[in-house]
């Protein structure tokens, strides 16, 4: 048939040669792509796969000119460059941990001073020094720092501080005179004109924000130049700030829950805070978005300011103040007299006082007591408490201030173990609770919370203020309502 076909096409027959001869050339081609492709990709492939591997496994000669040694060396380096990411960054972090432990143990340079605990790093932390320079020329002698920062971050200490020990020029009262320290020494400079009065809060007032400035003043504090005050923000471990916020809340109000397990669960701690009656109240998701939104702004601002941790201001006093005192032009009064740590006050006392405030008893050595314990510092927190606060909370703002948070630390202070899954439950106790303040339920009135002590006019416990139901009148109350904290 093939023949046929080809005399009818006028093409003469091959008997299909031609078509096996073609075949077996392409044939001979793919067996020569295949040679090929197994000399250039396979074999160099193979060969790199087990070498990454730990090598052939065969007992090679060694060549001449090297000697076993040599070659066992060159196996360890293949061995440990194929020695997973994850391993040396391993070493590298345990490597890191052990070094900060090391520089944490590092004493102060300035005598007197502590050492800060692990989980607050190894040195201060003052932002703003950087301007300390322009706002001293800008504000010449007139410059002086204002305290500022939210409730319960040690305002009151810093501005005892400063007022106790750091010299700035134009004072208004003598060092000499014994009402120097006073409070009402102090705040009668702010009516002088001769010279230039020392200051214990920021013009417009040391909580309200600082979009406040220059639109609002606080009492007494109108006839102040903003420009020439330099807002010194104290900001506190949000861990402690909240649990401080659970015992005084001052102008805020938000869902406690059990007043024994305050502050979990943090996010059901949807907050109001009215900085200012007449301005109405600001409404926050919780407790941590108004610790976050508020030193957030003081960290945006574009206007000279030093932002301070109150755990330096606590641990590293002597030091943390004399970098404040500089920064507006002052010399701290322990330099002038032979720069000896017994000069310098560390306002052991409580700082705290008058109406107002729950915790004036609480004192130096008390508050070092309370924040050094990390298994304190995580109590009452789940890790759904800490979850809830790393997202709310900006990275950026937490690793400025060097507070590190994490679930495993949480779970090593309070169980010893980082991989412990257990979660701490508060169980309340509301008896041992009201005890633990100094009240009792009453018999009658419902189990109302009650003094325990029958004589007393009344407790103040968390704000508020528990009367003697067996007396008429409580002179504390009446005082208490006619003295309220100014803001």
């Amino acid at each position: 048939s093939v023949g046929r076909r080809a005399m009818s096409s006028g093409v003469r027959p091959s008997n299909g040669r031609p078509e096996r001869r073609g075949r077996e050339k392409c044939a001979d081609l793919f067996s020569w792509f295949l040679l090929l492709f197994t000399l250039v990709v396979v074999v160099p492939g193979l060969t790199m796969i087990l070498a990454s591997h730990g090598g052939w496994g065969l007992q090679f000669a060694p060549m001449e000119g090297t000697t076993v040694e040599e070659l066992r060396a060159f196996r360890q380096e293949r061995q440990e460059a194929a020695t997973p990411k994850a391993n040396a960054e391993e070493e590298e972090a345990a490597s890191s941990s052990k070094k900060r432990e090391e520089e944490a143990a590092a004493p102060s340079r300035y005598a007197g001073d502590g050492t800060l605990p692990r989980f607050y790093g190894t040195e201060p932390v003052l932002l703003g020094e950087e301007h300390c320079a322009a706002f001293r020329e800008r504000a010449g002698e007139r410059g002086r720092a204002g305290a500022a920062g939210l409730f319960n971050t040690g305002t009151n200490l810093l501005w005892k501080l400063l007022r106790r020990n750091c010299v700035v020029p134009k004072e208004c009262t003598s060092r000499e005179s014994p009402r120097f320290a006073l409070d009402s020494t102090v705040l009668g400079e702010l009516s002088q004109k001769r010279c230039v009065p020392f200051l214990t809060q920021v013009p417009w007032g040391k909580h309200n924000p600082v979009a406040w400035r220059g639109t609002h003043f606080a009492p007494m504090h109108r006839g102040v130049d903003v420009d020439t005050v330099l807002p010194v923000v104290m900001v506190k471990d949000p861990l402690s700030w909240i649990k401080s916020m659970c015992r005084m809340s001052y102008a805020a109000k938000f869902r406690h829950g059990h007043a024994q397990c305050c502050p979990s669960p943090l996010a059901r701690t949807q907050t109001e805070v009215t900085f200012r009656k007449e301005r109405g109240f600001k409404k926050y998701e919780s407790l941590v978005h108004l610790w976050m939104e508020w030193n957030r702004d003081y960290l945006n601002f574009t206007g000279p300011r030093l932002v301070v941790r109150y755990e330096d201001l606590l641990w590293r006093t002597r030091e943390t103040t004399d970098r404040v005192c500089r920064c507006v032009g002052g010399t701290l009064a322990s330099s002038s007299k032979g720069d000896d740590p017994a000069d310098f006050d560390l306002v052991s006392d409580g700082a705290k006082g008058g109406a107002g405030h729950a915790n004036a008893d609480t004192t130096r050595s008390s508050a070092l007591a309370k924040y050094e314990n990390e298994t304190r510092r995580y109590d009452l927190l789940t890790d759904l408490d800490l979850k809830f606060l790393r997202n709310a909370i900006d990275p950026d703002v937490l690793d400025a201030f060097r507070y590190e948070i994490t679930e495993k630390q949480r779970r090593r202070a309070l169980f010893g173990a980082e991989d412990r899954a257990t979660d701490n439950q508060c169980l309340p106790d509301r008896v041992a609770f009201l005890r633990s303040m100094g009240l009792k339920p009453s018999p009658h009135k419902g189990g109302a919370a009650v003094p325990v002590d029958d004589e007393s006019d009344g407790v103040l416990a968390m704000g508020v203020f528990y009367s003697n139901p067996k007396k008429k009148t409580s002179t504390f109350a009446n005082y208490q309502q006619k003295h309220r904290p100014h803001r």
